[in-house]
């Protein structure tokens, strides 16, 4: 009775305290009211105008849409208890069009997500409108629309959750944006917003995640920015702006949020973390890892974007200031011109006078040095370290000089490098491994120098490589199978000829679709060849003799099927059973086995025989002053040894040994007098010979091959 009574009492003061334009309502789970401001039909026409905007034909999902059911059963809607539209969700479902300002009389609209579609045209002013307590998040990411952000916008005070991202909006982010004090997450990432960062940003206390990425942000980052809750927020993403300046000392607490275990650098939309990257102009250009292990900030590398200068640091007052490169590449110049001899350079440099009138140097539209051309200049000596400093450098041109010592790894530094030759020199060591930095790098010439080591697997990720040449070197090892593997898409010569390399030929060299010129001949190269090189390079063709011209060649490589003659592969010829040259004296009738190793038969010839011959042979057509041209042995011609073995030589071939080029191959077969087939007295030097000779009792022909000296005769 006592409990009836109660509830008439209130029910009364409930009913006597109500206006009439009060409504009734229930609470919520969040205790806000639910109004009774409905009006079904206007919400339906809303819809209809959606629908019609859009291009609702061609939705991907309109169950039910125009049609008389009730808008519950429409897609992507859900209702009120009173049966106008609480929920509008229809991301990703093909609307292409512009939203109707109608949209902002859905009264009771709690959720308006239209993601991920083709919208275009502004964000309609009367979005504002939906400024009830109810509506709480905004999602129109991923579309194209343009123009600024609504001031209506600042109207909509109950919004937890505003995503704007990946438009196409222009303007400045609104300082009134700090105001929506119930805002737990911010994207506005993607577009084309300018200006500075409001700092009133900071004022939004309740943030767990703000995205403001990839925009053309410039200005500090504010210190309001460090008022956030630490605590909450798990997002704070600025990258890929222009932002300049120090990072506020008040973000250090960030640092050790969560025991520090939130990612840096990685702050996309869908992971969490702090991610400032892709600002130049910030210390470490946005690596916040460095200001969290607190590293010093002033002195800093960033980039200000200025090509004239160099090596950018955090000044004193915090900007991104640089060394004038002009300045920085001159002294750089000088040092190359002390350390190899620049007053007995052919072309040498007045010091005294501008870089600009210095030969082989080019400067760029900044004054930086671009090109540095001193090939066949009589550089002598090594080169210096600081030649890494020419950061604007795109051309670095030695080859034909005498330099000596290694490779510079600080030349891997030269980013923006794209023709490197430092061939024909006396250079020594191994490839540098910060050569894999020239991301920019066209063609690398490196030959007839005496480089040592492998070729380096990380050659194979510089993409843009068209032209690979390092033969005539001392380069040892197999060849990387990796070359295949990477990105060298575009290689069109890979030149590695005349070292020492050993091994199968990597089948994955096939795969440089591009390649016209694959040089692998003067090795000690081994197995057979890989079946893929019959599609990938016979169309090829041989190169010629000492030529540089599209075109393969692996001749010389004695442990290869026919010693390498690859045009007999081509032509379909069996390889298991091949003549080849196991390099052993012992051995006669060498073949390709089955298992594609070169063995033979043990021969009757003495093996300190053979190494005689190796020795007195070439001796034979050595001529000087002493010795007249008939002195030399013809073809043809049986010679008797010192160890009893009579052999005859049937066939002499003479190259030029520094640029490959074949001299003498007679026809028919006669003496050589130091002349080459035209009669012409050869010049003095170093040649590449080789012996073809039968020994008395062996079928099997033999060569013999090597290095000579031609001297002077009369």
């Amino acid at each position: 009775m006592f409990k009836l009574l109660q509830l008439s009492i209130l029910s009364l003061l409930f009913s006597w305290f109500m206006t009439n334009d009060d409504k009734l309502f229930f609470a919520t789970s969040e205790s806000e009211p639910e109004f009774c401001n409905c009006d079904t039909e206007r919400d339906r026409q809303i819809l209809i105008d959606l629908y019609n905007a859009t291009d609702g034909d061609n939705w991907q999902r309109k169950d039910n849409w125009l049609s008389d059911a009730p808008i519950r059963e429409w897609e992507g809607v859900t209702p009120s208890t009173e049966g106008c539209v609480r929920l509008l969700v229809l991301n990703g479902n093909g609307l292409n069009g512009t939203i109707p300002a109608s949209i902002g009389d859905l009264q009771q609209l709690e959720r308006l997500d239209l993601r991920q579609n083709e919208l275009t045209g502004v964000i309609p002013l009367e979005l504002g409108n939906l400024s009830g307590v109810r509506f709480r998040k905004l999602d129109l990411s991923a579309n194209q629309l343009s123009g600024t952000i609504p001031d209506t916008l600042r109207n909509l005070q109950s919004l937890t959750d505003l995503f704007l991202g990946d438009n196409n909006l222009i303007g400045e982010i609104p300082s009134w944006i700090g105001d929506l004090s119930k805002l737990n997450q911010l994207g506005l990432s993607e577009n084309n917003f300018v200006g500075e960062i409001p700092p009133e940003l900071g004022n939004l206390s309740n943030l767990v995640r703000i995205g403001l990425g990839k925009n053309q942000l410039t200005g500090s980052i504010p210190p309001e920015l460090g008022n956030l809750d630490r605590n909450k927020l798990m997002q704070l993403s600025l990258r890929q702006n222009q932002l300049s300046g120090c990072y506020p000392l008040s973000l250090r607490d960030f640092c050790t949020q969560y025991g520090g275990l939130l990612n840096f650098g990685n702050a996309e939309d869908t992971l969490d973390g702090y991610d400032f990257t892709g600002n130049p102009m910030l210390p470490w250009q946005g690596d916040f890892t460095h200001f969290c292990e607190g590293e010093e900030q002033i002195g800093a590398p960033c980039d200000n974007g200025n090509p004239a200068t160099v090596n950018d640091t955090i000044s004193q007052d915090c900007a991104c200031m640089g060394v004038p490169c002009r300045f920085r590449d001159s002294l750089a110049l000088v040092e190359l011109y002390i350390s190899t001899d620049g007053d007995n350079w052919t072309d040498s440099w007045n010091l005294a006078q501008p870089i600009n009138t210095w030969t082989g140097v080019a400067l760029n539209e900044y004054g930086c040095v671009a090109q540095l051309n001193l090939n066949n200049n009589e550089l002598a000596g090594t080169l210096p370290i600081n030649l890494g400093e020419l950061q604007s450098l795109e051309l670095l041109d030695l080859r034909h000089n005498e330099l000596t010592g290694h490779i510079p790894l600080e030349l891997g530094n030269l980013s923006r490098l794209e023709k490197l030759d430092l061939s024909n020199n006396s250079l020594s060591g191994a490839i540098p491994e910060t050569f894999g930095n020239l991301e920019n790098l066209v063609q690398l010439f490196l030959g007839l120098n005496e480089l040592e080591g492998g070729i380096p697997v990380f050659l194979n990720q510089i993409e843009p490589l068209k032209q690979l040449a390092l033969g005539s070197n001392k380069l040892s090892g197999e060849i990387p199978a990796e070359l295949g593997l990477g990105r060298l898409f575009n290689l069109e010569i890979l030149g590695i000829g005349d070292n020492e390399l050993t091994g199968a030929i990597p089948a994955e060299l096939a795969n440089l679709r591009s390649l016209q010129q694959l040089y692998l001949n003067e090795n000690q190269l081994s197995g057979c060849f890989p079946d893929a090189f019959r599609t990938a390079f016979c169309a090829l063709g041989q190169r010629p003799p000492g030529a540089f011209e599209i075109g393969y060649d692996f001749r010389n490589n004695p442990m290869l099927p026919w010693q390498g003659e690859f045009e007999r592969f081509c032509n379909e010829e069996n390889e298991i059973g091949a003549a080849c040259d196991d390099g052993d004296a012992t051995t006669i009738n060498d073949m390709i086995q089955n298992d594609c190793l070169c063995a033979g038969e043990v021969s009757s010839m003495p093996e300190s025989c053979i190494d005689n011959l190796k020795n007195t042979l070439p001796n034979a057509i050595i001529l000087d002053a002493t010795q007249s041209a008939n002195a030399a042995f013809a073809p043809g011609e049986q010679i008797a040894t010192d160890c009893g073995v009579l052999l005859q030589l049937e066939e002499i071939k003479i190259w030029q040994h520094d640029t490959k080029e074949l001299v003498f191959f007679p026809a028919p077969y006669k003496a050589w007098e130091g002349r080459n087939n035209d009669n012409n007295n050869l010049p003095p030097g170093v040649y590449y010979y080789m012996y073809t000779f039968h020994i008395a009792g062996e079928e099997e022909a033999r060569t013999i091959s090597g290095m000579l000296t031609l001297l002077a005769y009369q």
